[in-house]
């Protein structure tokens, strides 16, 4: 039993796959528009967050705090452009305008 829910996991997967494959051109634009204003919002805050620890110069505590944020956001940009660049090209792969 255990082994039929790993492939049934695995089924799952396949069965997202063939979903996103399946996606309206509405759909995809409107999900390539949410992923652009996270990514927005990502680059602006790393924005802030770099003007913020240029700022903190001496404070050792808040350059460590501001750091990990930075860190932490930086990861999460990341994520979200590679999330983009993935519908970017299923539109791309449609035809449709991105």
């Amino acid at each position: 039993a255990a082994g039929d829910g790993s492939r049934s996991g695995g089924n799952g997967r396949d069965g997202r796959r063939r979903s996103a494959a399946g996606r309206s051109p509405s759909t995809l634009r409107h999900l390539m528009r949410q992923a652009d204003a996270v990514v927005r919002r990502l680059r602006e805050r790393r924005s802030e967050l770099e003007g913020e620890l240029a700022a903190a110069q001496g404070d050792h505590v808040a350059l460590a705090r501001l750091g990990e944020e930075l860190s932490d956001v930086t990861g999460e940009l990341d994520a979200a452009e590679e999330s983009w660049l993935a519908l970017a090209e299923e539109a791309a792969a449609r035809g449709l305008a991105t």
